[in-house]
């Protein structure tokens, strides 16, 4: 897909349409899940013998009889998320709606239970009624606890349509096909020049030598006052332990300030007996690295 077309316009535009037609499960929320993630700038789930990112992962049940079942998760990210998406009917009453999307976390829970226990437990739950919302669910001690609303019960739940358009009717000088977090990344560096803010950092799930993520960047950084990025790291793992390795993330502090920052890039990352991964960085001169050699 081109980057054009994953434009957070033409996604909405296509998806919003689906929300309001008759379609199954099935036939819509894998297309969905393929666009979003050309939306975002992620490789699609795609099948391996490792079974680690695929789409219908199987898993099995174990009852208090006894008993055994299958079942398979919508979509799966091993060490990131399980996925449940649903196509809901027209909600009838908000409380109709919240119950089955409820419902449908309860059942997102059940299957990273259902995970073999080698694999541990996702830190993310993703609930997704196709073509209007997405709700995100955290639980970060991975140990097969309640999954709760995150970041807090108040803004779990993108309405698709309204968050994506609000983001750039406000912003619209940030390119569309920036990963959406960068808006705030945006939001965040025009209050930091405005004197609103003395400092601020993010993580976002997307490498910012992503082209559109770092022509967010660039604007700021040519701006006056000048935008300091003080500390990045591109690229680094998500978590420190085999089993999430491959999700990447990008860190950034960024400050008022002239003064070249540091740019700490990943040089080694060695599997250790425990199941840990030893991370070596190699910090460069920032003001030299920033942006276009990242």
């Amino acid at each position: 897909m081109s980057a054009q077309s994953s434009a957070p316009g033409t996604f909405i535009t296509r998806w919003h349409n689906v929300a309001v037609l008759p379609a199954t499960e099935l036939a819509t929320a894998q297309s969905f899940v393929r666009d979003l993630c050309d939306l975002l700038g992620v490789p699609h789930p795609h099948p391996t013998e490792a079974q680690d990112y695929q789409f219908e992962r199987p898993v099995t049940f174990a009852h208090g009889d006894g008993s055994e079942s299958a079942g398979r998760i919508d979509c799966y990210k091993r060490g990131a998320f399980v996925l449940e998406a649903k196509k809901l009917k027209a909600p009838g009453s908000k409380s109709a709606f919240d119950a089955a999307l409820l419902a449908a976390r309860s059942q997102a829970e059940g299957y990273a239970r259902a995970l073999p226990a080698t694999e541990g437990r996702p830190p993310f739950a993703i609930v997704i009624d196709v073509g209007r919302v997405i709700e995100l669910y955290a639980e970060f001690t991975r140990s097969g606890g309640i999954y709760v609303p995150f970041p807090d019960p108040r803004s779990h739940r993108i309405a698709l349509a309204e968050y994506a358009e609000s983001l750039r009717d406000a912003w619209p000088d940030v390119p569309e096909t920036s990963d959406f977090v960068m808006y705030w990344w945006h939001k965040a560096a025009g209050l930091t020049r405005a004197g609103h803010l003395r400092r601020f950092g993010l993580i976002i799930t997307n490498s910012l030598k992503q082209v559109f993520s770092r022509k967010v960047i660039e604007h700021h950084m040519a701006a006056k006052p000048p935008l300091g990025l003080k500390y990045a790291i591109p690229d680094h793992p998500w978590v420190d332990a085999s089993d999430g390795a491959d999700v990447r993330i990008s860190m950034t502090v960024a400050m008022l300030g002239s003064e070249a920052g540091t740019l700490a890039q990943v040089v080694d990352e060695t599997p250790l007996e425990e199941g840990e991964i030893a991370v070596t960085l190699r910090p460069r001169d920032g003001r030299k690295s920033c942006c276009p050699g990242w």
